[in-house]
């Protein structure tokens, strides 16, 4: 029992040991800084463990080094007073009043190319007695096992339905770029970007060329209009939370997929754990589809099909109508 107990213990060291390693090469710091700190620790670790039976005194300092990195870890702060990108500069918000929502913030850029446009918001209100359907919508970068997801939703406004789209992103500073490596690391915060279908989806279909972004929309089979909007609810919480509190962004446990996972879980109740493809979210349309979350009448591979919107994206240009001309096929 003993030996089971020491081979855990050292085994757990281990863990910790690279997870720290890693911080200190990936952290928020300059690269050659990161560099010359994860050797000197490597270096300590490795001098510790070669004198620890022959100096005791040595277990001493071999806790001091793994306890140094962990208290620089819980020392580091998002902010959200930083010199950001100009596109996401601006943190939406929302004020509540009965059954009306007020979004503050939401973003509807003017896009010559995906590096030249220009920053407008606006303000729109939206009734939830009309909330009337949720979409959830895949980015696929060239990736494929990981796409960014983003979530839309649809209210009545007499003939019309008026959306809202929600895209949970790194929030990043001027002349910042992004790593997944180093996504794991407090390099980030994260922002929840509320904008129009013709920014955001618009963005992804008709200017980002290198890669090419392919974009797949479902359309949630929800279980009530009270369920969607418990769903975008939280959605709005959220963004309230992160305008007073920020936090960091996790490639892992805090990126654009597991973040919104935990929010439409009332909705989402057919996903009872959380599956291995909220984390590869390239195949979390395969799940949705097992779940019955989204359209499951026709085979996987042809929902997949008809789910991309990229050539109706890209013919609907500029048209006010945008939204509708988007979806059809996928209704």
């Amino acid at each position: 029992m003993k030996t089971i107990i020491k081979v855990v213990v050292w085994l757990l060291l281990l863990l910790l040991t690279i997870w720290e390693t890693l911080f200190l090469l990936f952290g928020p710091h300059s690269s050659l800084l990161g560099k010359v700190m994860a050797v000197c620790f490597v270096l300590m670790l490795t001098v510790v463990i070669s004198f620890r039976r022959h100096l005791p005194w040595m277990n001493y300092i071999g806790v001091f080094l793994l306890i140094l990195p962990l208290l620089y870890w819980v020392s580091l702060k998002p902010s959200n007073n930083r010199q950001w990108r100009k596109d996401l500069a601006v943190l939406p918000y929302a004020t509540v009043n009965g059954t009306k929502v007020t979004i503050h913030n939401i973003r509807n850029c003017l896009y010559r190319t995906d590096k030249d446009y220009d920053v407008h918001y606006y303000t729109k209100t939206f009734d939830l007695s009309k909330i009337c359907c949720a979409y959830v919508i895949f980015s696929d970068w060239g990736l494929k096992k990981v796409v960014h997801t983003m979530f839309s939703f649809g209210f009545k406004n007499g003939k019309k339905v008026d959306y809202v789209c929600f895209s949970i992103e790194v929030r990043k500073e001027k002349g910042e770029g992004y790593s997944a490596v180093r996504g794991f690391f407090r390099n980030y915060e994260i922002i929840y970007v509320v904008g129009d279908e013709r920014d955001l989806i618009k963005l992804r279909t008709n200017y980002r060329k290198s890669p090419p972004e392919v974009v797949r929309m479902y359309r949630v089979r929800t279980k009530s209009q009270e369920a969607l909007r418990i769903v975008f609810m939280d959605f709005i919480r959220k963004i309230n939370k992160l305008k007073e509190q920020p936090e960091w962004y996790n490639a892992l446990t805090g990126n654009c997929m597991t973040s919104a996972f935990f929010l439409i879980r009332p909705d989402a109740s057919r996903i009872k754990n959380l599956d291995w493809r909220l984390i590869l979210n390239g195949y979390a349309d395969r799940l949705l589809y097992e779940k019955g979350v989204i359209d499951n009448r026709l085979p996987f591979e042809e929902v997949r099909r008809r789910a991309i919107i990229n050539k109706r994206a890209q013919a609907a240009g500029n048209s006010s109508d945008f939204s509708r001309l988007i979806r059809r096929g996928i209704e």
